[in-house]
């Protein structure tokens, strides 16, 4: 069942696209891949496919949080602005009326005003970016401090293991 093998799933796998070899079986170096290759596939899957609803969700949570914290009349206040230039941009890009309450109206467990914000906005660049650099990417993007390697000849040699009991294949000079 998908839901459960999700919770299995580390996040960069939910979060991130990946390569699949099969119908619902990714590469099994896709965890490692270029990260290049990883961001530039990512930011096209995004945009070709929008957001999913959890992911507009946790984006209207994050604004909701920076409201809360920002000092300031409301109208004024970054994440209050932030989301009324989606919303106008994204009504006049689809020519719809506005049909969504204020970001500070707004409540994450009332159903029917997440579902008009997610197909008012799933399809909008600047929501995608926002989720994608504030969410996505920060989340499963992992820069570590030392990176590990080494050929084949460094693992054959004298310079990692004293003893080693040789490798298929190799030739017993290196």
């Amino acid at each position: 069942d998908l839901i459960t093998i999700g919770r299995e799933q580390p996040a960069s796998r939910l979060a991130l696209a990946v390569p699949f070899m099969g119908k619902d079986v990714p590469s099994p170096a896709a965890e490692f891949a270029q990260p290049d290759v990883l961001i530039a596939m990512t930011i096209v899957a995004y945009n070709y496919e929008g957001l999913r609803q959890s992911d507009v969700r946790g984006v209207i949570r994050q604004l909701k949080q920076q409201l809360h914290f920002q000092a300031g009349p409301v109208k004024d206040r970054p994440a209050n602005r932030t989301f009324e230039d989606w919303v106008e941009s994204a009504c006049k890009q689809k020519r719809v009326e506005r049909n969504v309450l204020t970001l500070e109206l707004t409540q994450l467990g009332d159903e029917r005003e997440m579902d008009k914000i997610f197909h008012l906005l799933k399809d909008s660049q600047s929501v995608i970016s926002y989720h994608l650099l504030n969410m996505a990417f920060p989340q499963t993007m992992h820069q570590q401090k030392q990176k590990i390697s080494a050929s084949g000849q460094e693992l054959g040699s004298d310079i990692l293991f004293g003893r080693r009991a040789g490798f298929s294949g190799t030739p017993s000079n290196l």
